[in-house]
């Protein structure tokens, strides 16, 4: 090794840096959001995100600008809802420690830590989750095993969140709604009186699912969607384009997190629609046998369950929207 590194290598092991990570001198991390911060006035502070540097697992809507207000004497809050760690196994991770770092201004490293100013995590308890179920012959024998399944994954969000509550839509011919509730007797009650349909009236029954959910007043919101086919029975008007504006375009600052599950074999899925649905920082997943439902609905109730706010809190100092402050956001993890 050069002696230059020899010199060096003690002190970059004490400010926390890799030399092997993303450029000369690089805080070792396990996941990176990027963010543009301003604050023009000193009393609207405004957060953005940059997406292309940003660590893919982070699942947050990047397309969206958070705003702040006033938290005292010289202080300012920006808050960013709906936050999740989900690796490309769709394996959930827990937020254990988040650091902030801001670009220096000269130096050797790119970014330095900042411990004024500071990005605190905290888990959403006041969860509403919407499981949309694909109830059509097609599934066969195999649908008492999906009514089991949906059942495990509501019992899993309430074991995980004591104050979540957990609502289904089931569709085939028809379109039934068992609005949010936290009770598991009610979910296991409605589950045993449905029964399978001829067809599939997939975009409806989202659609349906999407105004239960824009009517509620809790801090997440996610929609899980359940099919093994595509939509052959609602209005030919509505299509998934529809489904995914009326959800983008709601002003609520709480957006819904939706996420899609499509058991291939049948020869009708279409998955690039069940990709475009999974929006908000939802995902999609497509087993290929009713045998890996089970695992699939394991992992999506605990990434729907396990949800953050984060919370960026500096002064009021005024920072111009033509030169905002660069912020990178390091979150140590522990797959859950």
């Amino acid at each position: 090794m050069n002696t230059r590194w020899l010199i060096l290598l003690p002190l970059l092991m004490v400010m926390g840096c890799d030399s092997t990570v993303l450029g000369p001198c690089r805080v070792q991390s396990d996941y990176d959001l990027y963010i543009n911060y301003s604050n023009p006035t000193g009393t609207a502070p405004i957060i953005t995100f940059d997406d292309a540097q940003s660590s893919p697992e982070i699942k947050v809507d990047f397309d969206q600008t958070f705003s702040g207000d006033s938290a005292g004497e010289n202080l300012i809050n920006v808050v960013i809802g709906n936050v999740r760690v989900i690796d490309e196994d769709n394996q959930n991770h827990e937020i254990t420690e988040v650091l902030t770092y801001e670009t220096a201004l000269s130096g050797d490293c790119d970014w330095i830590e900042d411990s004024e100013f500071r990005m605190t995590s905290e888990v959403i308890s006041n969860l509403d989750v919407m499981m949309v179920l694909d109830a059509s012959e097609s599934l066969g024998e195999d649908f008492p095993l999906v009514l089991q399944y949906a059942e495990e994954f509501a019992q899993e969000i309430f074991n995980t969140n004591t104050e979540a509550r957990v609502g289904l839509t089931v569709f085939s011919d028809d379109v039934e709604v068992l609005p949010p509730t936290d009770q598991i007797s009610e979910i296991q009650t409605f589950l045993a009186g449905v029964t399978q349909g001829r067809f599939t009236t997939l975009y409806s029954a989202i659609d349906t699912t999407i105004g239960v959910m824009l009517g509620s007043e809790a801090e997440s919101r996610a929609i899980v969607v359940f099919t093994d086919g595509r939509d052959n029975n609602s209005p030919v008007d509505l299509t998934h384009t529809d489904l995914i504006d009326r959800v983008q375009a709601s002003e609520d600052n709480v957006k819904i997190s939706m996420f899609t599950i499509g058991l291939t074999g049948q020869g009708n899925l279409q998955e690039s629609i069940l990709e475009d649905l999974a929006i908000n920082g939802g995902i999609a997943e497509f087993p290929t046998r009713t045998s890996q439902l089970e695992g699939v609905f394991e992992r999506f109730s605990k990434s729907v369950a396990n949800v953050y706010t984060l919370t960026y809190e500096r002064n009021a100092q005024a920072i111009s929207d033509l030169d905002p402050i660069q912020l990178r956001i390091v979150f140590r993890t522990d797959a859950k």
